[in-house]
Formats: C-alpha cells, sequence, structure tokens
C-alpha cells in the first residue's frame, strides 16, 4: 500500500508583481544558523504572537480557497473526502477530480495505476472508506464529484512509464490549470512524489537562492501523509512558484512511509 496523500494549497498573486515578489513572500526567511538552532527555539515560537498570527492568516486564506482538486487516485480521493468534507469548497462545489495531478509512475507497481472511471471513482472510494469504518461523520452534507475529466481511463497503464517529456507537458498543463482557473486560491490534494518533481521543474531561482536549505530538502524528500504546502505562484516565467512553505505541522518524511488500508489505489473489480 502507498502513502496517503499530501495536499497543497496554491496561491495565485497578480502576475505584475514580478518573480520573487509575491505580497505573499513573507515566511520565514530562514538562514543556515536559523536551521542550526530551529530545535532549540521550536517549543518558543509557537508561543510568539506572530507565529499565531501567521497561522490564523494560513487558516483564513485554506479556508478562502474556492476550488478543490484531487487526484482520482483512491488514496487520494479518499484524503480528500476525510480532511476536507466540511470546506467551503467542497460544501459549495464539491470536489473537481484531476488526472493531471495523478502520482508519477516510476515503476510497473500498480498502485499508480487507477481502476475506475466516471462515477466508479467516486463510488469505489466512498465504498472503501465504509469498509474500513471511516465514513462521513453523522449529518456530514454529501459531497459532489465532478468526475468530468474520468470519463475515460486517465491513469498511466500498468505496462508503461511516465517519460521525462509526458511528466513536463503533464505539469505544465496543470499549471495553466490553476493560472487561468476563476480561483485566486485552489486547493490541491495530490501526491508526494509529484509535488516535489513539481517543485524540481518549478521552484524559482529567488526562492532557492533564499532558503538553500528548505531548498535541498524539498527537492529531496518527500511529503508525509496528509501533509499541507502553501505555495505562491507568479506567472512570469515557468519557474512561478516563488514560495513554498509548510503548515499546519506538515513534516518531510525523510524515507517513504506505508501505511494499508486506503494508501494503496484500489484494483479493478472482477
Amino acid at each position: 500500500a502507498a502513502p496517503a496523500a499530501a495536499a497543497a494549497a496554491a496561491h495565485s498573486p497578480d502576475s505584475s508583481a514580478g518573480d520573487g515578489a509575491s505580497p505573499s513572500e513573507h515566511h520565514d526567511k530562514s538562514t543556515e544558523e536559523d536551521q542550526h538552532h530551529h530545535h532549540h527555539r521550536h517549543h518558543h515560537q509557537h508561543d510568539h504572537p506572530s507565529y499565531k498570527q501567521r497561522i490564523a492568516e494560513y487558516e483564513r486564506e485554506f479556508l478562502s480557497a474556492t476550488v478543490v482538486y484531487a487526484s482520482p487516485m483512491a488514496r487520494a480521493l479518499q484524503t480528500a473526502i476525510t480532511a476536507l468534507y466540511d470546506h467551503p469548497a467542497v460544501l459549495s462545489r464539491g470536489i473537481v477530480l484531476l488526472p493531471l495531478a495523478r502520482e508519477i509512475k516510476k515503476s510497473f507497481a500498480p498502485d499508480t495505476v487507477g481502476g475506475a472511471t466516471g462515477d466508479n471513482v467516486a463510488s469505489r472510494a466512498f465504498e472503501h472508506l465504509e469498509k474500513l469504518g471511516a465514513p462521513l461523520p453523522p449529518g456530514a452534507s454529501p459531497i459532489n464529484v465532478d468526475n468530468l475529466e474520468v470519463s475515460a481511463p486517465w491513469w498511466t497503464k500498468l505496462s508503461s512509464l511516465d517519460s521525462d517529456s509526458e511528466l513536463s507537458e503533464r505539469m505544465h498543463d496543470l499549471l495553466l490549470r490553476v493560472r487561468y482557473s476563476d480561483a485566486p486560491v485552489s486547493v490541491l490534494v495530490g501526491h508526494s512524489l509529484f509535488f516535489r518533481e513539481l517543485l524540481r521543474r518549478h521552484l524559482s531561482a529567488s526562492f532557492r537562492r533564499a532558503h538553500p536549505i528548505l531548498t535541498d530538502r524539498l527537492l529531496n524528500s518527500k511529503l508525509g501523509n496528509a501533509a499541507c504546502m502553501r505555495l505562491s505562484l507568479v506567472w512570469a516565467s515557468s519557474h512561478c512558484i516563488v514560495d513554498a512553505t509548510l503548515v499546519f505541522g506538515t513534516q518531510l518524511a525523510a524515507t517513504p512511509s506505508r501505511w494499508s488500508g486506503c494508501g494503496a489505489d484500489l484494483p479493478p473489480k472482477q
């Protein structure tokens, strides 16, 4: 079984801000010294007014998102359902399945291959959550799942792998989708390898220079299960990610963790 999906919030400021000049790029300007003393001051910063203010700001921004996208792979959709069932965007619009956000297929393992299309993608995710004893809380509103983009097989075939050119095209298309949507803030529930590769290809030079240690960690580690990373995007160049911040207690996983149950994608029904 593969790890549960990771979640990222994408904020799209005005492109006129320019690379590295995002109005939201005010997060931890960490230096090597900051990183060295991180563990010594960690328990103090949680009580600092500016820290609490920043967390409150992240929460407000996260809840202001007007669209929630999710990879149609079972583990990502199940994460979106259980974590975001009462998010305002889910209550008003539902969850939009986005095959562009599916996990990268680098091996012939079946956990990166889908097993359903159309209405079956959502119905099987809900059925499996019921079997796991993890249904929606009593009184929760029914969740609409937009399956327009999964009417046909949307996954990479079991016998194939994602090529570098295919990944470049897919990530380019995903960024265009975010850029030209009507949502200034979006939530995307996807997968750790996909998010890491997205950063490797599209993280701005200004961020890399300002945060060399964090950059190294982001590009060589993986987001933990059900993690959340806040991204700021400015559409001045292909390296449009001008800020990346781990939020809501998110940690980077040094090694892949393996979970049973809703971790793996569901095999096709016989």
